[in-house]
Order: structure tokens, then sequence, then C-alpha cells
């Protein structure tokens, strides 16, 4: 399957997301696509358990926007 397919075509800013909880936060990006996105979720995992170890308990996986809308995110891989 094309995952980038599986996003809402008016999305251009992709982001790697976490869950703990009732909370979820856009972890690194914005990426250009949801494919690139993807592709980083296993490394942002791996540095946030570098950073937290309690990250090993989050839910992961990624999240779009219609454009980035400024706001930093935590890990800054790009």
């Amino acid at each position: 399957m094309d995952f980038s397919e599986a996003t809402n075509p008016c999305h251009q800013a992709f982001y790697v997301s976490a869950i703990d909880g009732k909370r979820a936060a856009r972890i690194a990006g914005p990426f250009d696509s949801h494919d690139e996105a993807i592709a980083h979720v296993e490394p942002v995992r791996n540095l946030a358990y570098d950073i937290t170890p309690r990250s090993h308990w989050w839910s992961w996986g990624t999240c779009s926007l219609p454009e980035h809308d400024g706001r930093q995110c935590p890990i800054a891989i790009n």
C-alpha cells in the first residue's frame, strides 16, 4: 500500500507523532511527505527513548496539517 494515498490530499505538513494516554503530540517534523514522516518514526522513537525511557510505552505514528503552523517540535531531525 502506498501510505501517501491514505493521507488527506489537502495536507502538506507531515509529522512523527506520539500518544501517551490522553495526550498526543507532534514530536518531529514537518516533513514534505507522509512517506518521509513514516521513514522517521523509528529513528525519532529511538532518540526519544534516549531522552526519556518512558517513551517506550507511547504509541508512535504520523499526523498531518494543511500547512506548518510554525510550532517547534521537541526533536529536530530534519
